[in-house]
């Protein structure tokens, strides 16, 4: 794809987000994060939504149990 086109699709998927992350965390004040790592991480994918500045690396600790680095 070129470069140009990136740039506009980048500007159209920035717009498509309907709530500012603080109104969505208002809204789920009351929530508490429970102990499950793929809860926990579909939580803040759906806060920050797709945002180049935010990675998640996932990667397992002493090759058994799952963890993401956010």
């Amino acid at each position: 794809m070129v470069f140009w086109m990136r740039s506009k699709n980048k500007k159209k998927r920035k717009s498509e987000t309907s709530q500012i992350p603080n109104q969505i965390l208002e809204q789920n004040q009351k929530e508490n994060l429970n102990a499950r790592l793929e809860d926990t991480v579909a939580f803040i994918q759906n806060l920050i939504g797709d945002n180049d500045d935010f990675v998640i690396r996932r990667f397992q600790i002493l090759g058994r149990y799952p963890a993401a680095l956010l």
